[in-house]
């Protein structure tokens, strides 16, 4: 389990996989960072992730996308993601965002 930031709220999905299974959930902040959490799913399909901009919206992608307008709700990506050793610390890698 990790301390939550203080910024940042949980967010529960339901999906279709397989609990252990690992999630990312990608969102786009002012400026155009991207804000990332990494989670396992659980026994019933559920995973809880945690977002500093809430409500979302699911989509396919961020890459390109703007940021939410006030009162619009905020884009989010959950990528599926295989074959991590979540207790090494190299075994995620994320490519430089242009």
């Amino acid at each position: 389990m990790r301390p939550p930031a203080a910024n940042n709220r949980p967010v529960t999905v339901t999906t279709d996989l397989s609990r252990g299974e690992v999630v990312l959930l990608a969102t786009r902040l002012k400026g155009g960072l991207l804000s990332v959490d990494v989670a396992q799913v659980e026994a019933d399909g559920r995973v809880i992730l945690r977002a500093r901009a809430q409500p979302l919206t699911f989509v396919s992608g961020v890459r390109g996308r703007r940021e939410a307008k006030p009162g619009q709700p905020t884009e989010a990506v959950l990528l599926r993601l295989g074959h991590v050793p979540l207790g090494e610390s190299s075994g995620l890698s994320l490519p430089p965002l242009r």
